[in-house]
């Protein structure tokens, strides 16, 4: 009897424990969709312009939908899931309009967001209280996570495509030894590869870690991932598997540098707001910030490792520490890097902050005991650990806040697109967000060019470099740009300098009037007769 009453007691405790983590977890995604929401409605972010990449996503996905297909009808440098992803947006545009779409869109990415949160305390859930607490909020208030949530953007895909896969793969702290299970991991590694490629990581984490149990569990994980990543691959690759190669993986590969400089890397992978920015703007004051962080992290570790031999390292705190390692590495040492990519690491972070506080905890509870007021007062060191992590909360979800009250003000320029722009003839946009957002994305006009990514194509003709002096002495390029411009009964530029030759110039000052008064630096040509044409006329 008292063997039953002992494991009766067992399994309320742990049914305790997990509604009292549940309950956490949920409270914690709750803040991050109030921060998320404070992010999307304080400068009507939902509906302006403050990317690029948003509207090639978007604008291909509207494109699938009519069936034109990235790589074989225009060039599309990343993985195509992410058309699949916002497909069901896409056919929503055909009854709202393409800009209540994007919208709605954008929307979905903090869902997805919201979702990832959870999804990292479902891995944690059988932990304690407060490891728990460290890991949802580690990722739900990751500077990386909500800046990369700001519209559609491919982080916050990849991660929760790469967190199923976790979560198929362990059983608690533990390695599944379910062969059904390992297949599904792998299928949505394969998805989230299909997404963006960074997927490698985690799954050479979870290769890793599946090491001991045998070659034939890795082969399982890796069989599916090439499955789920052929099966959304498929029709992309049958269209076009030259281009398919060469846009996805030989441009990538062979892009130019840009984005932030090593140091503010360092910092931004660290998940804490605005610590990067401070490297960039006061390097006086983050570089000794930077560098106090990174010393209390690795006397972390440190006591991590020498606390290794009191108990072993769970399969689940090895994979979280794998994958932060090698995606760490990897972005460091990426040709680019931007703002969003730290979303690709707010869960290995969160995960493994985790795991470091769970065995930091008791050392210091150790150490805190021996006092005399420890001695007087059992629960100190609890109610001190408790405290110093409510606090360090606050103090970055306070931050969190004053970084994105600070965002600059996202334009809202599509009305004045329009005004500029009279009927509904052709228009050639330079940025796709503001064709989509001003809902000319698509035309009934035949004979007007497809350019879904300007940026993209001209990368891809010009070997991965981004609007370099080369793009004038490419004649491939000129001519198709050529082509676009001479379709059109209007183009929309952002910059003077996207690629254009001498001659593209002087075709669009002799054909196009130039609209004056336009917001945010944009270039509006209005061509001045109906007649469209032939380039013969820009060479004469």
């Amino acid at each position: 009897m008292t063997g039953v009453f002992s494991m009766r007691e067992v399994r309320e405790t742990d049914h305790a424990l997990l509604r009292r983590n549940w309950a956490v977890i949920a409270g914690i995604t709750c803040a991050a969709l109030a921060v998320l929401a404070l992010q999307a409605f304080l400068h009507q972010h939902y509906s302006a312009v403050d990317e690029y990449d948003d509207g090639v996503y978007f604008g291909a996905s509207v494109e699938l939908l009519h069936g034109l297909l990235p790589y074989r009808d225009f060039a599309f440098i990343q993985p195509p899931m992410i058309t699949v992803w916002m497909f069901p947006f896409a056919a929503l545009s055909t009854l709202t309009g393409a800009a209540i779409a994007m919208e709605a869109g954008r929307f979905f990415v903090d869902l997805v967001t919201l979702t990832n949160v959870v999804l990292v305390g479902a891995l944690v859930r059988r932990r304690p209280t407060f490891q728990v607490v460290i890991a949802t909020a580690a990722m739900a208030f990751a500077q990386g996570s909500i800046r990369a949530s700001q519209t559609i953007l491919l982080e916050p895909f990849v991660v929760l495509a790469c967190l199923i896969a976790f979560l198929f793969l362990m059983e608690g702290e533990g390695v599944t030894s379910s062969s059904r299970r390992l297949w599904w991991c792998g299928m949505f590694f394969g998805i989230a590869g299909a997404t963006k490629v960074w997927a490698v990581f985690p799954l050479v984490a979870a290769l890793i870690v599946l090491a001991p149990v045998g070659l034939r569990a890795q082969r399982k994980v890796v069989a599916g991932a090439g499955l789920g990543f052929v099966a959304c691959s498929l029709p992309f690759l049958i269209g076009a598997p030259i281009s398919f190669f060469k846009q996805v993986v030989v441009t990538q590969a062979i892009r130019n540098t840009g984005g932030f400089t090593p140091l503010a890397r360092v910092a931004d992978l660290t998940q804490i707001p605005g610590l990067s920015s401070s490297i960039e703007r006061h390097s006086g004051l983050g570089a000794p910030l930077l560098a106090l962080v990174l010393f209390f992290g690795f006397c972390a570790l440190l006591i991590c490792w020498t606390d290794r031999h009191r108990s072993a390292w769970s399969a689940l705190e090895r994979l979280s520490a794998w994958g932060a390692l090698l995606a760490g590495v990897g972005l460091l040492i990426s040709p680019t890097y931007y703002y969003h990519y730290s979303g690709f690491m707010a869960p290995f972070v969160a995960l493994v902050l985790s795991s470091v506080a769970g065995r930091v905890r008791e050392p210091l509870r150790m150490a805190l005991t021996r006092t005399t007021l420890s001695a007087r007062s059992p629960l100190l060191p609890t109610l001190l650990g408790w405290i110093a992590t409510a606090t360090a909360i606050a103090l970055v979800l306070g931050t969190l806040i004053t970084v994105v009250v600070d965002l600059p003000v996202a334009p809202q320029v599509s009305d004045a697109v329009s005004d500029a722009i009279p009927g509904h003839g052709c228009v050639l946009y330079a940025n796709p967000t503001l064709a989509l957002l001003d809902n000319r994305f698509t035309s009934d006009v035949s004979g007007c060019p497809d350019v879904i990514d300007w940026l993209g194509q001209e990368r891809v003709l010009d070997d991965g470099l981004a609007t370099a002096p080369s793009d004038s002495h490419d004649t491939h390029l000129q001519v198709m740009v050529s082509r676009w411009i001479d379709s059109s009964d209007a183009v929309v530029l952002e910059s003077s300098d996207l690629g254009l030759d001498s001659a593209n110039e002087r075709y669009l000052r002799s054909h196009f009037a130039q609209e004056v008064d336009i917001p945010r630096g944009l270039r509006i040509f209005v061509r001045v007769s109906g007649e469209r044409h032939k380039n013969a006329d820009a060479q004469s």
